[in-house]
């Protein structure tokens, strides 16, 4: 057997969140997303602790393909 769609649709919306958006969100300076407003080391924590809370949690992929993580 092959994929289902919603199979590929989370794997794809895990891997734009994974190689994007999480980056993006952690290190926004980087991106061009703003140039204007520093982030202190309070704010950056959190916008790490945002990502990694996502990373270790229950993925659409996850999801879709029926799994479970018990944390």
């Amino acid at each position: 057997g092959g994929l289902e769609v919603g199979e590929v649709r989370a794997m794809c919306t895990d891997l734009l969140l994974a190689c994007f958006i999480c980056p993006a969100v952690v290190n926004p300076e980087q991106y061009g997303i703003i140039s204007d407003a520093p982030i202190n080391e309070v704010a950056r924590f959190n916008l790490m602790q945002v990502c990694f809370s996502w990373a270790f949690s229950v993925k659409p992929v996850d999801w879709a393909l029926g799994w479970e993580r018990k944390v």
